[in-house]
This record gives structure tokens, C-alpha cells and sequence, in this order.
């Protein structure tokens, strides 16, 4: 299900929805390394009836479907930021 660069990628799904009612979320309080956001980039298919969500990057947007339904819930931008100190 992976693409060329073993990545999840939208064409890895069938069936999905858009998410249909977004709304704006403070952003958390954190930074992701880069070792982190090359994981969260994968993506996630699910394995079996008991893990509910599939997951799928778009340029610097991070879309998680329900995987029965295929229904979009959430969908998150990431930005990259410059984490050097002036120390």
C-alpha cells in the first residue's frame, strides 16, 4: 500500500471523505524532530478491525480517516520552524 518511497499516500485508500466540518485547534505545544516527522509522514494503513484509523501526508498536511468509513475526522498542518539557539 506503500508508494514508491514507502509512503501511505491518498491513492493507498479507497472510499475516502473529506473531513466535513473542520475546525481551527490551538497547536500543541511542542516540536517534532525530524526523525519524528519522517515517521509521521509514512503514513498508517490499519492492520485489522481493531486499529480505527489510516493515515496519510500531503505536502505539510496530515489527514487521519476513519478506516471503516473512510470519513476524514482530522487534519493537520505542520510548519517547520527554526529550533537554533543564539547559544
Amino acid at each position: 500500500m506503500a508508494n514508491d518511497e514507502g509512503r501511505v499516500t491518498r491513492d493507498s485508500f479507497e472510499g475516502l471523505a473529506v473531513t466535513a466540518s473542520p475546525a481551527a485547534v490551538p497547536a500543541p505545544a511542542r516540536l517534532w524532530s525530524d526523525g519524528e516527522w519522517t515517521r509521521v509522514r509514512a503514513g498508517h494503513v490499519a492492520q485489522d478491525m481493531d486499529d480505527k484509523w489510516n493515515a496519510f501526508v500531503e505536502r505539510d498536511r496530515l489527514f487521519l480517516h476513519r478506516s471503516w468509513t473512510g470519513r476524514g475526522v482530522y487534519e493537520a498542518r505542520f510548519t517547520r520552524t527554526d529550533t537554533r539557539t543564539g547559544g
